[in-house]
């Protein structure tokens, strides 16, 4: 018998987490910068004698740091914006922290700083933008007459709603001064835009809301979303008052083209990191498959299908023969209708754990790739049948801790909170379903 095929729970706990750490390592944002500028624009950037990096995103300080270490005697200026506790110690290039994922004062005054920058920077010098999930948040600067609160609150009732991040986003370009391609407009020479992608399908225009892509997206399109979701009633009039102006050509569309001088590529996304799991998974002996990258919808219908997966492999030979590994990629949402605390990878596995009978041999492993999930210190779970079995040992309501969303407490009790800490990058979400 092959040992490596004899597959109990404890040895599923134990892979899972070792899939995980080779996901982290291989979409660390700086190697990522590196081999990506060294196999393929090195002679471009080397050109110019004059560089400056400008950006946001979570993960934007390792990005930044590779640039510091390529070019370390071409960069003439700099300002990267992280949230609080991503900054890393530079040499250089110059770094400061605002708030994720409303935005604050410190994330306007440092975008005001970058437009500044661009204003005053050569023809002849050369941008090099690098962007990141969280950089919605962090590049903030309200298009006038909005103020900084009217973002902080639509941006607060988009994430509540469980409306996707192409449409949070959507709203947000059509309310910033910056964002949509705005920030790429004001743009004089030539800029490079580095992206990690943390949205499913890897729309450009998407990540950090596209400040230096151009937007097909539309007012009229931002009005519908928040007509989608009812929020019309619940935000501040002006914001709606200011989108059927832009509506109606009052104010300026986002740029819909900019100069071909002005080049974009992605450098890390959700792929890799499939890629990578794949990889580990096969080596520990289990029989893979990527199922996709691009999941969206609900996070708690999301975790029980990936659980109904599980029990297909598990109780029949027609698609993969257990050990099994499947791979799932992409974001859920959230709807927020409780008062709990939780995140959305927490929902995913806690809905999984619903749908799992106490005698699977199945785990169901959710998490972000960012090392933070929702408004906790987790970074996403993991559930199997002993977890379930003891939830049922300290009564605990499993529906009634999802429908509040406290999936965060629910699994503080009966275990399989996962906690990284920041992991400095973000091509989203991670959802392992294994097999034993």
């Amino acid at each position: 018998m092959n040992y490596k095929k004899v597959k109990n729970i404890f040895n599923l706990r134990e892979d899972a987490f070792i899939i995980l750490s080779s996901i982290i390592s291989a979409i660390e944002p700086g190697n990522l910068v590196r081999s990506f500028i060294e196999n393929n624009i090195y002679e471009d950037i080397n050109n110019y004698l004059n560089i400056i990096v400008l950006g946001a995103g979570k993960a934007c300080a390792p990005m930044a740091k590779a640039i510091e270490t390529i070019f370390p005697d071409k960069i003439k200026d700099s300002l990267i914006i992280v949230p609080d506790g991503y900054k890393l110690d530079t040499q250089i290039i110059n770094i400061v922290e605002a708030a994720h994922p409303l935005p604050d004062q410190r994330g306007l005054e440092a975008t005001k700083k970058i437009i500044n920058l661009i204003e005053s920077i050569e023809d002849t010098d050369l941008i090099i933008f690098l962007f990141s999930g969280g950089g919605s948040a962090l590049l903030t600067c309200p298009y006038p007459p909005l103020t900084l609160d009217h973002i902080i609150s639509i941006t607060k009732e988009l994430i509540h709603c469980g409306a996707s991040i192409g449409e949070i986003n959507t709203v947000r370009k059509h309310l910033s001064f910056v964002q949509g391609g705005r920030l790429g407009k004001m743009v004089k020479g030539t800029s490079i835009t580095l992206l990690l992608s943390d949205v499913t399908g890897n729309d450009l225009s998407t990540i950090a809301s596209g400040p230096t892509i151009a937007d097909l997206s539309t007012f009229k399109e931002a009005q519908e979303i928040l007509d989608k979701y009812h929020l019309t009633s619940k935000i501040s009039s002006k914001i709606i008052k200011f989108l059927t102006e832009g509506k109606n050509n009052l104010f300026r569309e986002t740029p819909k083209k900019l100069p071909p001088k002005q080049k974009n590529y992605l450098v890390g996304s959700n792929s890799i990191a499939l890629e990578s799991a794949y990889q580990t998974a096969n080596n520990l002996g289990y029989n893979t498959i990527i199922l996709t990258s691009m999941i969206d919808g609900e996070a708690r219908v999301i975790g029980k299908i990936a659980a109904k997966i599980g029990k297909e492999i598990h109780k029949s030979s027609h698609t993969l023969t257990p050990p099994a590994c499947i791979l799932i990629g992409g974001e859920t949402t959230v709807k927020v209708i409780g008062t709990g605390k939780g995140g959305r990878n927490q929902e995913v596995a806690l809905s999984a754990g619903l749908e799992l009978e106490l005698d699977n041999n199945i785990l169901v492993l959710s998490f972000s790739t960012d090392g933070k999930d929702g408004p906790t210190d987790a970074c996403g779970a993991y559930i199997d049948a002993e977890i379930m079995a003891r939830a049922r040992q300290l009564e605990l309501d499993g529906f009634q801790f999802l429908n509040e969303n406290n999936s965060y407490n629910f699994f503080l009790r009966a275990g399989g909170l996962i906690k990284t800490s920041p992991t400095y990058t973000n091509v989203g979400d991670i959802i392992l379903v294994i097999t034993g």
